[in-house]
């Protein structure tokens, strides 16, 4: 009956309200901040292009960018405000990220900040959908979700702050979600081009196309494999000639792979705001532990595919998995690159997860709302958000890994199936 419909559609309604003014909040953010990573993203990439040849990965070139880079810019409020925040740049990303920005960069550096802006909430936004989509999530969950992400997720209001790319790289995640649930025989080419891009764009989730690699060996579809493999190719020789037109010639990457790895310790410590679990344990024991992390999860991802056969969702269930898994094994780790655990919590809220897996995901979307907390404290905390961050990234592994590896679905309802069934 229709009355019998009428409070889920409430439900609905009121969620939808606070998804709108969620938005119009981090929108809010995106505008007042002079966004001070997109700042060195736009002025390198401006340099690059105006002045070829330039070398952002060594001391004087550094210095030479500021120059180049402001050249015929039109001066604004935010952009003296970058460039105080600036005053030394820190020029550690990729040639393919910087020659994207230098390419899209016009003389205006509030229209460039603020259109940069709008397509990195709409790729965050586009992205959770798809992702959410590929779990079968419905609408219920869906809203909520975005709720949580838009309205109470710290690391989306610290990507909005400082102008970074975590949302761009939700809405990619949510293209190669996307992609593996197309079943056209061209699928696997593109998925490979994409997971090639999101790579070489910012290697953070270099672990996503690891793993599914796995899972198509494991299950022996080498056919999928070598299709996208021949994509991503293609997609990295693109990607490398775009740079070179952009001012990244084949040097540059050479350039940026050993700045990259000789970051120094002074830029990225603890109390700059790197909440790096593996870098956090290595400074404990002395040794550097990124490298042995990577290996041990890797090989307990291998473990879980091998012991168990193939389940439901599999492919996305990894995907979601290796976005986590980047957290927990990167040396480096701002808080910002925390919006990369949101598929995992989509994937531990799908039907056929679990109830204790829902359970941790409703528990992380929590966890990583540290603001209403400081608020409360009346002061910010490193360490706790630290232990927080950290707390819901472990936690979301390990749930999203019981997907694949743990016991079938148990016959019980899931936590899903109850908020959909009340919706």
């Amino acid at each position: 009956m229709a009355s019998d419909a009428l409070p889920g559609r409430i439900v609905l309604a009121a969620l939808l309200v606070g998804v709108l003014f969620g938005y119009a909040r981090l929108w809010g953010r995106c505008v007042e901040s002079p966004a001070v990573d997109f700042y060195q993203f736009w002025l390198v990439g401006r340099a690059a292009r105006l002045q070829p040849g330039v070398d952002p990965y060594s001391d004087a070139g550094r210095r030479a960018i500021a120059q180049a880079g402001l050249s015929g810019a039109r001066d604004s409020v935010s952009l003296r405000a970058a460039m105080a925040y600036r005053r030394e740049l820190e020029t550690y990303s990729s040639p393919l990220l910087y020659a994207t920005f230098g390419a899209a960069a016009t003389s205006s550096y509030d229209r460039d900040r603020l259109t940069f802006q709008a397509v990195s909430m709409a790729a965050f936004l586009a992205g959770l959908l798809l992702i959410a989509r590929a779990f079968d999530l419905g609408p219920l969950l869906r809203l909520l979700v975005l709720l949580f992400a838009l309205e109470w997720n710290e690391p989306a209001f610290a990507d909005a702050g400082v102008g970074n790319v975590g949302r761009l790289q939700v809405g990619l995640l949510g293209v190669c979600f996307a992609l593996l649930g197309w079943r056209a025989r061209g699928g696997p080419v593109l998925l490979g081009a994409v997971l090639a891009v999101v790579v070489l764009f910012k290697p953070t989730l270099a672990l996503v196309p690891l793993w599914l690699v796995l899972v198509w060996l494991v299950r022996r579809r080498y056919r999928d494999l070598a299709l996208a493999v021949a994509g991503g190719a293609l997609a990295a020789a693109l990607a490398v000639a775009w740079a070179a037109r952009g001012g990244f010639p084949w040097r540059a990457w050479e350039r940026w792979l050993a700045a990259a790895a000789g970051l120094p310790e002074g830029a990225i410590s603890f109390d700059l705001g790197n909440l790096s679990l593996a870098r956090a344990v290595g400074a404990a024991l002395g040794v550097d532990v990124t490298l042995p992390v990577s290996i041990a999860l890797s090989a307990l991802v291998l473990v879980l595919l091998v012991r168990r056969g193939h389940v439901p969702d599999e492919e996305h269930i990894v995907l979601a998995l290796g976005a986590v898994a980047s957290l927990l094994a990167a040396r480096l780790v701002w808080i910002h690159y925390y919006v990369l655990a949101l598929p995992a919590v989509l994937a531990s809220l799908r039907a056929s997860a679990r109830p204790a897996a829902s359970w941790v995901a409703l528990a992380a979307l929590a966890l990583l709302a540290v603001r209403p907390l400081f608020t409360v404290m009346g002061r910010v905390d490193l360490v706790l958000e630290a232990v927080l961050l950290g707390a819901a990234a472990v936690a979301l592994f390990g749930a999203t890994a019981w997907g694949i590896g743990g016991p079938g679905p148990s016959s019980r309802a899931s936590i899903p199936s109850k908020l959909e069934a009340t919706g």
